[in-house]
């Protein structure tokens, strides 16, 4: 995607005011920051996924809330929005997440709903075109290398409850063959069931 050279600029500045004002404790400022950031990414078509999941969970710090129904509803419409392109990948990382966010909100018969959703798309996954979906997808970022930096991952941000919310982050599978992707999951998955069913 090509963007505006200012508007490039404009970006990565608010990264850099996020990521200080993150790193200095000052979350109320980071996440004024992050408004700013979305504003501008939605006004260029740039995906603002990460920021706002990074924005709610600098408003959890905030408000030291346990409630996790913002970070689900986030991550069920991107869960959606992967349905829609038939990306299996994406979908089993959100579905996992969404499995781990709905036990830190008690809502166990929801998060066996999103696991079983999750153990379904692994028991069908073909590790050679989970390799290939990689090889593309770090390829393209690697063409992309004078756009920001918008992968999203809340980097400065407060450890919050142990989430593994890095399972969002495209990063997490940047090197992964399609064997070692389906390994991991399938254990993750495994993990996550022991301890829904107690």
């Amino acid at each position: 995607m090509s963007v505006n050279k200012s508007i490039l600029e404009q970006i990565r500045k608010l990264q850099e005011y996020i990521f200080t004002a993150k790193a200095n404790g000052k979350y109320a400022e980071a996440a004024e920051f992050i408004d700013e950031l979305v504003a501008i990414k939605e006004k260029t078509g740039l995906d603002t996924y990460h920021d706002k999941v990074d924005r709610e969970l600098l408003q959890r710090v905030i408000t030291k809330s346990k409630d996790f129904s913002n970070l689900i509803t986030l991550t069920q419409d991107r869960l959606e929005y992967y349905r829609r392109q038939d990306n299996r990948v994406e979908q089993i990382d959100l579905l996992i997440t969404i499995t781990g966010l709905c036990i830190q909100n008690a809502s166990y018969p929801e998060a066996a709903d999103y696991l079983e959703r999750a153990g379904e798309l692994l028991a069908a996954a073909k590790p050679e075109e989970i390799t290939q979906y990689f090889d593309r997808r770090n390829t393209a970022a690697s063409d992309e290398r004078d756009e920001p930096q918008l992968s999203g991952d809340a980097i400065g941000a407060p450890v919050d409850d142990g989430i593994r919310l890095e399972l969002i982050a495209q990063g997490s599978t940047a090197r992964m063959t399609g064997e070692q992707f389906i390994e991991l999951r399938k254990n993750e998955v495994k993990r996550l069931r022991q301890f829904i069913q107690g």
